[in-house]
C-alpha cells in the first residue's frame, strides 16, 4: 500500500510539471519503481494467500464478482444509476486489491439472500448480521461495521423509551432483516409490518399506518434527511446494543471469505479512515499528458513503452476510483452531520466520555437539564462538575458499564432543576477498530411520567384483582378474527349459569338481552370494532338462567390491533349494577316526589297570599287598618 500511495505521488508530480526534460527523471525512476512496486499490487493489502487461495484467484481470474447493491444507503445503494456506499466501497477495494473484478448487481435483501444460498445472482453480500441460521448457508467474515439500533417515530408520538413500550403497537421494518427475526423471537407481543426496503419502512410511521421503526440508526437518519421526512424522530435505543455488520460470501467459496476476512484485519487505521471519516480531505485535480509519454517512449524502446502503457492504464483506473471513494468520503460526512443534528435536537441528555472520564459532547437537552453549559464541561470528567459524593457514583457506573463492554440500561433518581426526576439511563461503551475501550456514550431519557402512570395502573390492577376475587367481576376476551369469546367463572356466575351453560348461549349472546337494549348494544359493538373508539362501554338488561331480569355492566378496551389499525382483540370486564341502577331509580322517584309536593305547596301558599290580599282590600274600602303584611 505504501509503495503504491508513493508511485502515485510520482506520478501526479511529474505531470504537474511543465517541461519534458524535467519530467525525464522521475519517468526513469517511476520505469525502475514499477518492477518493484507491481508485485504489490497483486495483494495491495499484504495479505498472505494458501495454495488454495492461490489456486482459486488464478481460476478465477476472468469472472466477475457478482456483488449486491441493495437499498440501504449509506451501506449499499444505487443513486443516478451508480453503485454507492461504505460497505460497497469496501468490498470493492479489498477484490480490486485481489484482482478481481466487480459486477453490482441492485437487488433487495430477501431475493439476495435467498440466490446466494442457492449460488444464483449473487457472489458476495456487502452487509449481513451474523445468526446461526445464516452461517449454514452463507461464509460470513468478521464483524466489520457497527451502528447503534433504534426506535424512530413520529415527532408527536407518545413518550417511549424501551422495546416494552411498544407492545400492542404496530412497527414497521424490513423483510427478512436480523431485526425482524429478533422483534418476532424476542417480543411476539409487537405487532410487526415487515416491508420491502427501509424506506417503505419509515415511510409508513410517517404517514400514519404504523406506529415506529426500529433499525440501525444510520440507515433510518440519512433516508429521513434525503427524503424530508421532517415529522419522523429517533426516540430511543432499542435492548441491542449494536446493529453489527459483516460481509457474506457464498457458502462454496470459503476460500474468497478468508481473503476478505485476511483483508479487512491487515487493514490498517488510516484506510479505514480513508473510507470512514474523510480521510482524503484533498481532492486531487490531475492528468497525463499521453502525447508526451508516448514521444519519451519510443526514445527509451519498447519495453519501457510496455511499462508507460501499463502504469497509464493503471493510474487512469486509480483516478476513478479515488474519484469515486473521495465521493463516497463526501456522502459519509454528510451522514455524519446528519447523526450529529439527530443527537443534538435529540429528547433524550446525551453525553460522550472518552476513557478517562473527561466530557467530548452534550447535547443541547443535557445542557438544559443538567444546568451546566457544554463549554464550561468540556474536557472536564466529573469531579469538576459534580458534588464529591455525586461524582464517585457516576464514574463507578461509568467504568461498570465500560467493563462490561456491553450495553447497561438502569434507573435512576436525578436531581433537576430542583426536582427529582426518574431517568432511564444506558450507557454504550466505544470500541475502537482493534477493541481498545475508548469511552463511553449516555443516553438519559425522562420517564417520570411514565412510572407515574405504571404506578397507576398497577394500582388499578390490584382493585381489579380484589374485584375478580371477590366474585364481583367476571371476564371476556374477544378474538375479532374468528369470533370466539372467552369468559371465566364470575362472568356465568353473574347471570346464574355455569361455564359450560353460558358459553353455549353467547353464540347467540343478544338473546340474553331485552329487546328494547339489543339494537343500542349492537350500535355501540359495531362502533368499537371499527376502532372508533379505543374503550368500550355498554349498560344493557339480561335474562338470568332463573328467569328474573338483572342490569349488566360491561367495559372493554382494545388489546391489540391488526396491520390496519384495526381491533384484532378485545379484552373488558362485566359487572352486575343491578343495585345501583335499583337505588338510581328510587332516588328518581323520591326527586319525582318531592317536586310534586313541592308543587303542591308553592300552589297552596300562593292561594294564601291572594286571600289575605283580598281581606286587607275590604279593609281599606271600609277605611279600617290592614289585617295582614304581605312580603312580595
Amino acid at each position: 500500500m505504501v509503495q503504491w500511495r508513493i508511485f502515485l505521488l510520482m506520478v501526479i508530480s511529474m505531470s504537474k510539471l511543465h517541461s519534458p526534460w524535467r519530467r525525464l527523471p522521475i519517468w526513469l525512476m517511476t520505469c525502475l519503481l514499477a518492477g518493484v512496486t507491481w508485485s504489490a499490487a497483486v495483494s495491495a493489502l499484504d495479505i498472505e494467500l494458501t495454495t488454495n487461495e492461490t489456486a482459486w484467484l488464478e481460476d478465477h481470474t476472468d469472472s466477475n464478482i457478482r456483488v449486491m447493491v441493495g437499498t440501504w444507503p449509506p451501506f449499499h445503494f444505487v443513486e443516478d444509476g451508480e453503485p454507492k456506499g461504505l460497505a460497497f466501497d469496501y468490498v470493492t477495494m479489498i477484490l480490486d486489491s485481489l484482482g478481481l473484478a466487480v459486477e453490482p448487481v441492485p437487488i433487495l435483501w430477501a431475493d439476495a439472500l435467498a440466490s446466494i444460498g442457492k449460488f444464483e445472482k449473487i457472489d458476495v453480500l456487502p452487509t449481513i448480521a451474523r445468526s446461526a441460521e445464516r452461517e449454514k448457508i452463507v461464509n460470513i467474515t468478521e464483524d466489520y461495521l457497527s451502528f447503534p439500533s433504534v426506535i424512530f417515530m413520529r415527532k408527536d408520538a407518545p413518550f417511549v423509551g424501551a422495546l416494552g413500550d411498544l407492545y400492542g403497537q404496530t412497527v414497521a421494518l424490513e423483510n427478512n432483516f436480523i431485526m425482524h427475526k429478533r422483534l418476532a423471537k424476542d417480543h411476539p407481543e409487537i405487532n410487526l409490518m415487515p416491508l420491502a426496503t427501509t424506506r417503505d419502512s419509515l415511510e409508513a410511521v410517517a404517514l400514519g399506518r404504523a406506529d415506529a421503526y426500529v433499525g440501525n440508526l444510520a440507515v433510518g437518519s440519512y433516508i429521513i434527511e434525503k427524503i424530508g421526512l421532517a415529522n419522523l424522530k429517533v426516540a430511543a435505543p432499542t435492548d441491542y446494543a449494536h446493529d453489527i455488520q459483516a460481509i457474506g460470501v457464498r457458502r462454496d467459496w470459503p476460500e474468497l471469505a478468508s481473503m476478505i476476512g485476511k483483508s479487512l484485519a491487515a487493514m490498517s487505521d488510516a484506510e479505514h479512515a480513508a473510507l470512514r471519516e474523510k480521510a482524503f480531505a484533498v481532492r486531487f485535480e490531475y492528468g497525463i499528458d499521453t502525447r508526451t509519454v508516448v514521444y519519451w517512449a519510443a526514445g527509451i524502446g519498447a519495453g519501457v513503452v510496455i511499462i508507460i502503457s501499463v502504469i497509464v492504464l493503471w493510474s487512469r483506473s486509480l483516478r476513478r476510483q479515488i474519484s469515486e471513494r473521495l465521493r463516497a468520503t463526501a456522502e459519509l460526512g454528510e451522514n455524519q452531520r446528519i447523526l450529529e443534528a439527530v443527537v443534538e435536537n435529540s429528547d433524550a441528555m446525551i453525553c460522550v466520555k472518552d476513557a478517562d472520564g473527561r466530557y467530548l459532547l452534550v447535547n443541547r437537552k443535557w445542557e438544559e437539564l443538567a444546568g451546566f453549559r457544554r463549554e464550561d464541561t468540556i474536557g472536564r470528567v466529573d469531579h469538576d462538575i459534580f458534588p464529591q459524593e455525586n461524582a464517585d457514583e457516576y464514574r463507578a457506573n461509568d467504568l461498570e458499564a465500560m467493563n462490561s463492554r456491553a450495553m447497561v440500561s438502569t434507573e435512576e433518581s436525578i436531581l433537576v432543576g430542583g426536582q427529582t426526576h426518574i431517568m432511564m439511563v444506558q450507557k454504550y461503551p466505544l470500541l475502537g477498530p482493534d477493541g481498545t475501550l475508548e469511552g463511553l456514550c449516555g443516553v438519559f431519557n425522562d420517564i417520570t411520567e411514565r412510572k407515574i402512570q405504571e404506578l397507576a395502573l398497577a394500582e388499578g390492577r390490584q382493585r381489579l384483582a380484589l374485584a375478580l376475587d371477590a366474585g364481583d367481576l367476571g371476564t371476556w376476551d374477544f378474538d375479532v378474527a374468528t369470533g370466539h369469546n372467552t369468559i371465566d367463572t364470575n362472568y356465568a356466575n353473574l347471570l346464574g349459569y355455569s361455564l359450560h351453560e353460558l358459553e353455549d348461549k353467547l353464540k347467540d349472546w343478544y338473546d340474553l338481552l331485552l329487546p328494547e337494549d339489543r339494537q343500542a348494544s349492537e350500535k355501540a359493538w359495531t362502533s368499537y370494532l371499527a376502532g372508533e373508539t379505543g374503550r368500550y362501554l355498554v349498560q344493557y338488561r339480561a335474562h338470568t338462567k332463573q328467569g328474573d331480569v338483572r342490569w349488566m355492566e360491561s367495559r372493554g378496551t382494545i388489546a391489540k390491533r391488526d396491520a390496519s389499525g384495526k381491533p384484532a382483540r378485545i379484552t373488558g370486564t362485566i359487572a352486575d349494577i343491578t343495585e345501583r341502577k335499583r337505588a338510581e331509580e328510587s332516588l328518581r322517584e323520591n326527586l319525582d316526589e318531592l317536586e310534586k309536593f313541592n308543587q303542591v305547596a308553592i300552589g297552596r301558599e300562593l292561594r294564601m297570599i291572594g286571600l289575605k290580599q283580598e281581606i286587607n282590600d275590604l279593609l281599606q274600602d271600609s277605611g279600617k287598618d290592614l289585617k295582614y303584611e304581605i312580603v312580595e
